[in-house]
């Protein structure tokens, strides 16, 4: 079997069934761990030793984006996991959610609320330098969608130069364009757009979305770029 790395990950405390990922104490695995292989690498994601999902990428190294924004954890938000911190806290909760988004680790991010929910979580909101967009939801058991941002446009918070420098590396291990040039110059104009546009003015859901689109769908929730490839590629599983 190939190696785990660590990449953001720990040690379950529970006493619920452990899947065959462990330690050498024999403890189940939670979190984000790494396999490479000789050309490409699984983003594995761990819950207390089971194998909950995989995001298959081309190994690239020195990707030339960065920002602290965008990482693993983020993903986390994304729904169905339902993985535990060692204290048992559940990863994906709201309210971990919004902290991401006011420390500067994720640089928007969406929830539903009821009626009741609402009027607290616009209190705390206020409270910060955030800025918000709230919406109807058709979901039966909300009543509303919050959208939640950093202030700045997206050229502040990313280099978009060197994010399509990054997926034109990806590009080239799978020997094919993952972005047009046409693309390309989409994403790049982008720069001047204040990251409040993307809680109104941009259907972050939409399966039937472009590709530059699914690409700037990865960046304003503050997933990686291997992740963004996986999913371009189909290769989640």
């Amino acid at each position: 079997m190939k190696t785990l790395t660590t990449v953001e990950g720990w040690v379950s405390n529970s006493s619920e069934i452990q899947g065959k990922y462990r330690n050498e104490q024999g403890i189940g695995l939670s979190g984000f761990y790494r396999r490479d292989y000789k050309e490409t690498s699984d983003m594995v994601v761990m819950g207390n030793g089971h194998s909950m999902l995989r995001y298959k990428y081309p190994k690239v190294s020195n990707i030339p984006f960065y920002s602290p924004m965008v990482r693993w954890h983020n993903l986390f938000f994304c729904g169905g996991y339902s993985i535990r911190f060692p204290n048992g806290e559940r990863t994906d909760t709201y309210d971990r959610l919004f902290d991401a988004i006011r420390t500067g680790l994720k640089p928007t991010g969406f929830w539903p609320l009821t009626s009741e929910e609402l009027e607290e979580t616009l209190h705390k909101v206020k409270q910060t330098d955030l800025v918000w967009k709230v919406s109807d939801n058709s979901h039966p058991n909300f009543q509303y969608e919050i959208g939640v941002a950093n202030k700045g446009k997206m050229r502040d918070h990313f280099d978009l130069n060197k994010l399509i420098e990054s997926y034109q590396l990806f590009s080239k291990k799978l020997g094919y364009d993952l972005l047009s040039k046409d693309h390309e110059e989409i994403i790049l104009n982008h720069g001047n757009l204040e990251l409040v546009w993307f809680l109104e003015g941009f259907d972050y859901g939409s399966p039937s979305k472009k590709t530059f689109d699914d690409v700037l769908t990865g960046l304003i929730l503050g997933y990686p770029i291997e992740s963004t490839v996986a999913y371009l590629t189909d290769r989640i599983n």
